[in-house]
């Protein structure tokens, strides 16, 4: 089966995001008469993990 990776998006690559993402909601805020309050939040989780049972990998 091939593998498939997509562009993995970072801490880093949000800083790069922030302004368009921030203008992106203004402009979009601006259609919504009614919107009191708009708040954005983004999380990036990145994690790895192995498993070993006297030197030798597990299987599941």
């Amino acid at each position: 089966m091939p593998s498939h990776s997509s562009p993995r998006v970072t801490v880093e690559s949000l800083d790069r995001f922030r302004e368009n993402l921030r203008s992106l909601v203004a402009e979009k805020a601006k259609t919504l008469p009614n919107l009191r309050y708009c708040d954005l939040r983004i999380e990036v989780r990145e994690e790895k993990g192995a498993v070993a049972e006297n030197g030798a990998e597990k299987g599941s």
